[in-house]
């Protein structure tokens, strides 16, 4: 039985039929795949962008298949199974292989007209692993407009009057809102975005590490900024947490601190093409646990003490989470991997730390696409 590879959807929401065919449009497009030769099939209005700027072999029209008639005939649940059905016809497949993601509804449209749809793992997930250095590159940039929101955060820290233990900003309360509307203006002068939940979590509130706001900041308290910005032309993400206190932290999280710094450097000495990512997440946990701390992972776990409650670091793309995940679970890293290295401690009493760079893996070592202050004084 002859069998296809079949992406639909947009190419923003779907980042292997963007990064598979080099084309970007709102409207959803099918891509169709055979023994490595791709047809884009898009709507009439993207037609002639698409032939200018899709990386596949063919680019076809909606109109090539009757698309307005058969939606009219039927909506457009019926039009897309229809169309999808006639092309895989055209091209001699009758088995296709879908992402997890693909609709159901277009499946049995599918299957309802002969064609056998297999649900796979994510398509072409370890095929976008290892970065072209163009994708370097595209990381890269939103990279350096991830660090220069971190440079605003920072400023409006170093700005902050104490007033009864809490900080003012501008003869108001600086809250973590404030300082999220001030660091996504600058991603916007660097031509990126910033998806909901970029965070600033001050005080205990940051012992959740997803917690993106808490409200009115304090001084003496960590503040930990997490901004990871998606740049609005080549839809590459960059990463970067760095964590700042505005007056005195407590000694308790001074050591936290100096423990965490160490145990990423650990994990930078340890990360190179051929590791187990693994072995770059016990890295980070043996240092925290030498430092009288502790992590998830057995053998490096103590209890009532601040603990690392996440992996060391993911994959960073055309999607902010993704393939590989640094962490306890086995997976060889591969030159070109791009990930973050990101440990931090947690204490529902005090708050918690997170230090975060993005690196590229590389045969000896990484390339880090980070360069920015580990200080914790803004």
């Amino acid at each position: 039985m002859s069998e296809g590879i079949l992406l639909f959807g947009d190419g923003a929401t779907q980042p292997s039929l963007h990064w598979r065919t080099g084309f970007l449009a709102p409207d959803p497009a099918v891509y169709v795949e055979v023994d490595g030769r791709g047809t884009l099939l898009v709507s009439s209005m993207e037609f002639g962008r698409a032939r200018k700027e899709a990386r596949t072999e063919s680019v076809r029209s909606y109109d090539d298949f009757n698309f307005a008639l058969l939606n009219r005939e039927g909506g457009e649940g019926h039009a897309y199974s229809a169309m999808i059905a006639t092309l895989l016809e055209e091209l001699g497949i009758e088995r296709v292989r879908v992402d997890p993601s693909f609709p159901v509804s277009l499946a049995r449209g599918l299957e309802s007209r002969d064609i056998e749809v297999l649900a796979d793992a994510p398509l072409f997930s370890a095929e976008r692993r290892a970065k072209r250095p163009d994708e370097q590159e595209a990381v890269g940039r939103s990279q350096a407009a991830a660090q220069a929101a971190m440079s605003r955060a920072k400023q409006v820290l170093a700005e902050a009057e104490t007033r009864d233990g809490m900080l003012f900003w501008q003869d108001a309360p600086l809250t973590s809102a404030v300082v999220v509307g001030e660091l996504e203006m600058e991603l916007l002068r660097h031509g990126c975005g910033a998806p909901d939940g970029t965070i600033v979590a001050g005080g205990p509130g940051g012992a959740d590490p997803h917690t993106s706001d808490t409200g009115h900041l304090a001084a003496g308290e960590p503040v930990i900024i997490d901004i990871f910005p998606q740049h609005k032309t080549s839809r590459y993400w960059g990463d970067i947490t760095r964590t700042f206190v505005v007056g005195e932290p407590a000694p308790r999280w001074l050591e936290m601190y100096a423990a965490v710094k160490a145990a990423q450097q650990a994990a930078l000495d340890t990360i190179r093409a051929g590791v187990n990512g693994r072995d770059v997440h016990l890295a980070v946990c043996q240092t925290l646990y030498d430092a009288g701390f502790s992590t998830l992972v057995e053998g490096f776990k103590r209890p009532d003490v601040p603990t690392m409650i996440h992996g060391t670091g993911h994959g960073v793309g055309l999607q902010i989470h993704e393939s590989p995940r640094v962490s306890d679970t086995e997976v060889q890293l591969v030159e070109g991997d791009i990930v973050t290295i990101e440990p931090g401690l947690y204490d529902p009493a005090i708050g918690g730390v997170r230090l975060e760079d993005t690196v590229v893996v590389t045969a000896g070592g990484h390339r880090n696409l980070t360069d920015y202050p580990l200080d914790w004084k803004p």
